[in-house]
Parts: C-alpha cells; structure tokens; sequence
C-alpha cells in the first residue's frame, strides 16, 4: 500500500501527459488555471487583498480536488448515479468473476489499488462503467450474459481504474466545480444588483436613467456569464469524449493482456449485431461528441492484437 501511494502521484502525471489523453490533458491544465484565476478575482473583489485571494483561489481549487478524490466524493458520484449494493442474489455470481478479474488485473498492474468495490444500477440496458479511484458499476441487464463475457466487461472496467482515466475525470471535475461555484457566487452577485436596482426602477429623471442603465449592464453580463460557462464546459466535454474514446482502445487492451480477450470479443460482437450498422446511424456530430468509438472500430483493434473473431464478416462495413 505505500508503494501504491508514493507512486501514486508519479503514475497520475504520467497518465495524464500520455498521447491518447493529450486533450483531456490540456483541458484539465486550462481549466484548473482558469477556475484559480476566477476564483482569486471573485476573492479579491471581496477583500481587496491580493495575498488573501491568492491563497483562498488555490485553496478553494485544492479542497475541491481533496474532496472529489476522497471517500466522501467516490460516495456523492456513486449517490448521483444511483449505484447501490448488489443484491445477495447477484453477489454470489459476480463476486467469483469480479476476484477473478481483480487477480489477473494486479498480475498485469502490481501498482493496481486493490479496493475497489462492486455496485449495481437497476437498468436493463447492457453498461458498466468506472467512477471515482475505486468504484465499478454494472447495469442489473449484464447478468443475460454468460460469465465469461461479464468477467470481460468487469476486467475491461478495472482497465480504466489502472490507467488512471477515472482519475483524470475526477481532476477535471474538481476544476469545473471550482468554476461552477465562482459562477453561481457571481450570479447571486448579479442578482442582488438587479433587486437593488428594481427598487429604484420607477424612479424619474437621472436616477431613472442610470437604473435602466445597471439593468441593462447586469442583462448583458448575465447573458455572456452564462454563455461562457455553457460553452467552457461543453469544450470541455469534447476534448474529454476525445481522450475517452482513445482510452476505450486501451482498456480493451488491458481485457486481453488480462486474458479476457475472447469474451470481450464476443460481447463486442453481439453488441455490433444487436445495433446494426451503427456507423451509417450515426451522424458525424453523433460521433464527434461520442465518448465512445465505434463498435466496429474496437472489434478491428481486438482482431489487430491477435484476437480470434468468431464472426470476421463483422470486421467488414
């Protein structure tokens, strides 16, 4: 355990400054300056001291990020989703499959963190996915497949928890907090001029003028706070969806170094054939801001790697 943590931080960097999350990377770096930068400002404005906005922007930037890597935050994400604890039921067949895919996994990582914990959404939909540093979720739909196929899923899952692609997610989220916060103090600000303002809105003459005069100011700036942060975190969103969709690839990866590479493969098949002809469905925008590849293209990645197909026609469009 403390080797995990030493080289926590070291594996972290290394993570984020790999090519496939080279986006995810400067987003993150972008948006942690300007969520420190918006929040010394907002501070300063209040206390006019630049020595104690300094410290209270980066302070507020690094609780935020404490928090959202902590047990606390890992149980807030696991809340917002809906994940709860897996039915005894349930638990009795994945528990043998998830240990197993957790052994393999730490063969293929030794710096892998061994507690992360297994949760469970009601939704017949055929998804998991990892949050947090140490949380997996599946959709109660998994269990129609066989073993071998959610073991696969499972080892694909704990692949993102060992690249650090959760992790990464957390960071950037801790920025978009940090900026979430500064924008709403703002527009609370932005709020108590237009009461204010109202209350004279009757007024006559000069005074009358320069009422109408803040409200139009405050409307205006209302209008461009609220668009920058909209498109800010939708920026945000691309740049994220594109390492994402990358980080797909190398968590398949990780399954087949892992030995799960035939049922990953199998799923990935049925998944393909249940949807048709996803990539004539799709729009270009569709896949642009898709957090994942193509079915297809990750069945051509698997047969790249050695991984028999059972079904090679579905390699062909």
């Amino acid at each position: 355990m403390k080797k995990r943590r030493f080289t926590y931080f070291f594996d972290f960097i290394g993570a984020l400054f790999r090519d496939h999350n080279v986006p995810m990377a400067i987003y993150f770096l972008a948006n942690t300056a300007l969520g420190v930068t918006l929040a010394v400002v907002f501070i300063y404005n209040l206390v006019y001291n630049d020595v104690a906005a300094l410290v209270g922007g980066v302070g507020l930037y690094l609780i935020m990020l404490l928090v959202m890597f902590s047990p606390v935050g890992e149980y807030m994400l696991r809340r917002q989703i809906g994940g709860c604890d897996i039915d005894p039921d349930a638990e009795k067949r994945l528990e043998p499959l998830f240990t197993q895919a957790m052994r393999r996994a730490e063969k293929v990582n030794p710096n892998l963190d061994g507690d992360i914990s297994l949760f469970m959404i009601q939704d017949d939909s055929l998804n998991a996915f990892a949050i947090g540093r140490r949380t997996i979720v599946i959709n109660t739909g998994l269990l129609s497949l066989p073993n071998n196929q959610i073991a696969a899923i499972l080892t694909h899952e704990i692949g993102h928890i060992s690249h650090k692609d959760t992790d990464l997610r957390l960071a950037v989220t801790a920025g978009n907090g940090v900026i979430s916060v500064v924008m709403f103090a703002t527009r609370l600000v932005l709020n108590l001029i237009a009461w204010v303002a109202s209350i004279f809105s009757r007024s006559s003459g000069i005074i009358g003028l320069f009422v109408m005069i803040i409200m139009l100011i405050v409307k205006i700036y209302t209008f461009i706070h609220d668009l920058f942060q909209k498109a800010w975190f939708f920026i945000g969103s691309l740049a994220m969806n594109a390492s994402g969709r990358k980080q797909e690839f190398r968590a398949d990866e990780f399954a087949v170094n892992c030995g799960a590479s035939k049922g990953l493969a199998q799923f990935i098949s049925a998944m393909l054939e249940r949807q048709g002809n996803p990539r004539g469905n799709r729009g270009l925008l569709a896949q642009f801001t898709s957090s994942h590849p193509e079915l297809r293209d990750r069945l051509v990645a698997l047969a790249n790697l050695g991984v028999p197909i059972e079904k090679p026609e579905l390699l062909v469009e």
